[in-house]
């Protein structure tokens, strides 16, 4: 008989915030701008964290790799249609 663990730890993030600030003409390519870090204490499977945009992102300027966790521009960013994202 073999005993798994079940996914009854929720990931946690290395940083409770985190703040980049981008000029509007800053590059938009697959390279990041910022990698998010979360762990998860889970074993096996249900320890594998994937990264997805939930909210904040309505324009689809952003991409986050699911994997690493690295967050890049994908599109233009105009001050004067938005200034902030969340």
């Amino acid at each position: 008989m073999t005993v798994l663990d079940v996914n009854d730890e929720s990931p946690m993030f290395m940083q409770r915030q985190y703040n980049v600030s981008l000029s509007e003409d800053v590059a938009f390519s697959s390279r990041p701008v910022l990698t998010l870090v979360a762990v998860d204490g889970d074993v096996g499977l249900a320890g594998q964290v994937v990264y997805h945009i939930e909210s904040g992102d309505g324009l689809d300027q952003f991409q986050i790799d699911a994997h690493t966790g690295k967050l890049s521009v994908v599109a233009p960013l105009d001050y004067e249609t938005k200034t902030s994202y969340r």
